[in-house]
């Protein structure tokens, strides 16, 4: 063979070498970009990034599938701890007994529908509900049993409202149900048909019924009866009381300049 042959043999294999080394170095430069990327998408909150490099030998493989295992562990905690801080707000916005939310998320709540109505020129209903004579049922029946009342009204008060709705354990054997964009006739007709399906439940507690419960209800809307959230409470409030003075289970609507 010839020097001339010999030495373009050579001058092939130098390049065929040079192309390999710089075409790895930039699978290499792009796979560590990727990696790059990818941190700073989990730095920044994102855990669901995967690089899924191909399995292999190489330490740029074992790195991709070692970050992969990370942020799938991270994915895990952060979705671990979701779920907790959302048990412990629903922990701290709802009565254990009743499981409607609390005075507290009323609190929180309340104002903000009032706020919205306000600049929409829309309409906030509140339902005051007190059971009647519940002094009776724990007398004649027990705690227990008074217990057991307030939990089946709740449970029947959770499944028939909104997801926009406020249903809320006010106070001992009362009970705020505050329905935002309901005009007057919508909620007196809500607040009758609470009224009637409360009367209708069966509730037997050791083996005697406990019964018929019934509830008087007071129906008040901003911004016909009052002008800002506690008035609203106040005009329902006042309203309850002439259900109660009216003969109990019964509806009673406020009237304007109540409060």
């Amino acid at each position: 063979m010839s020097l001339l042959a010999v030495s373009g043999i050579v001058a092939l294999i130098l390049l065929a070498g040079a192309v390999a080394w710089f075409g790895a170095e930039a699978v290499a430069r792009r796979r560590i970009k990727t990696l790059l990327d990818a941190s700073n998408r989990v730095r920044s909150g994102d855990f669901t990034v995967r690089l899924r490099v191909p399995a292999g030998k190489g330490e740029l493989s074992q790195l991709g599938a070692a970050f992969d295992d990370m942020a799938e562990a991270l994915q895990k905690r952060d979705t671990e701890l979701r779920e907790a801080l959302l048990e412990l707000h629903a922990q701290a916005s709802t009565d254990p007994l009743t499981r409607l939310s609390n005075r507290r998320e009323l609190r929180e709540r309340l104002p903000r529908e009032v706020l919205r109505a306000q600049h929409r020129c829309g309409k906030v209903a509140a339902l005051m509900i007190d059971l009647d004579l519940f002094k009776n049922i724990n007398d004649t029946y027990g705690h227990n049993a008074g217990d057991l009342v307030l939990s089946e009204v709740g449970k029947l008060l959770r499944g028939g409202i909104r997801a926009s709705d406020i249903a809320c354990r006010y106070g001992g054997e009362e009970i705020l149900i505050i329905l935002p964009d309901t005009a007057v006739k919508v909620a007196t007709e809500r607040a009758e048909s609470i009224r009637k399906s409360i009367k209708q439940l069966r509730i037997v507690s050791e083996g005697r019924e406990i019964g018929p419960v019934t509830v008087s209800i007071g129906v008040a809307i901003f911004p016909e009866h009052a002008e800002d959230a506690e008035a609203l409470l106040r005009a329902a409030d006042d309203a309850l009381y002439q259900a109660k003075h009216g003969g109990r289970d019964r509806v009673a609507i406020g009237q304007r300049g109540a409060v």
